[in-house]
């Protein structure tokens, strides 16, 4: 069974002779080499070089040796197409924080394809080099409510207390936002895959803020959407929920998704993994945050949801 074979059946439930280990952050500071190529370029100018990208993307395959390349970008990249000026310092810091209804609509829905064409190239660029050696390219995208978070914001929380004034107080403002965020995460995840993705991943950081019930009511309906607008026929999702609010079948509810990621923090069910093993209905990849661990942390998956009490794990 080669890498992409085993990657994309484990995506999907299916039975695999061992479990696929790729590296969330796989391209960062903990690596020499990524620091060299950083030298005197800023974040945004790494994300739209080419080259730049192609090659930090490839460089934990060929110095870690994972079993996938996730492509060297970030979750607020396609965010600079709705014409939303921000940077990096040395999160996502917004210059002009989106409150108001007359800012939504001021915001810009221009394909993704038009809007950050680099981000595509990198992908075809990528699987050109891997198609030889059959190695999985993911692609990924942050999911509406953590981008609308900073958005509103102005820039990383501990709270996010102005998000969630508004969610109280304005949610018409907060909906119309996610709407938008919700149309564009459907647009520029199919054209990763129209790019050559072969599976893509839905960043929902910052949705561990939020109770059971607010959970439910402002963020599954966008992973819902996106799980059933995207073409997963030709590439698996996968959620990731830093912190996973509420019970994992509250979680599930966002099918028709095929994997969920969880947290460290998270505890799955046991491994295992007889060769002789059904195919598991649901794919367990524990993994780092994205934004809170500076070192990057295997993620491994499926893991056969036990039955029992234990079943879903929160």
């Amino acid at each position: 069974m080669d890498r992409t074979e085993r990657l994309l059946r484990a995506c999907r439930g299916e039975p695999v002779d061992r479990p696929p280990v790729w590296l969330m952050r796989q391209a960062g500071r903990y690596l020499p080499e990524y620091r060299r190529l950083r030298e005197g370029v800023s974040f945004l100018e790494m994300c739209r070089d080419v080259d730049r990208a192609v090659e930090v993307s490839l460089q934990p395959l060929q110095l870690v040796g994972t079993e996938a390349v996730i492509f060297f970008s970030d979750i607020f990249v396609p965010i600079l197409g709705m014409g939303v000026d921000l940077d990096f310092a040395p999160g996502p810091v917004i210059a002009e924080p989106i409150r108001s209804e007359a800012q939504v609509a001021a915001l810009r829905t221009d394909d993704p394809r038009e809007s950050v064409p680099y981000v595509f190239e990198i992908l075809r660029r990528l699987r050109g080099e891997l198609e030889a050696e059959r190695v999985p390219l993911l692609g990924f995208a942050g999911a509406p409510f953590t981008l609308a978070a900073y958005l509103v914001e102005g820039q990383g929380s501990r709270h996010f207390s102005t998000l969630k004034r508004m969610l109280h107080r304005e949610p018409d403002v907060l909906r119309a936002l996610l709407a938008r965020l919700t149309d564009l995460t459907v647009s520029y995840l199919n054209a990763q895959v129209e790019a050559g993705a072969q599976a893509v991943q839905l960043f929902d950081t910052w949705a561990g803020i939020l109770s059971g019930p607010d959970y439910r009511e402002w963020v599954l309906p966008a992973h819902r959407e996106i799980g059933a607008k995207i073409d997963r026929q030709r590439a698996p999702l996968i959620l990731y929920v830093n912190g996973v609010p509420t019970s994992s079948r509250t979680c599930s509810r966002a099918a028709p998704t095929c994997s969920r990621s969880t947290g460290v923090s998270i505890s799955p069910p046991q491994p295992a993994w007889p060769e002789s093993a059904p195919a598991s209905r649901e794919t367990w990849i524990p993994a780092s945050s994205p934004r809170r661990s500076r070192r990057s942390r295997s993620a491994y998956g499926p893991w056969r949801r036990p039955r029992g009490r234990h079943a879903a794990t929160s």
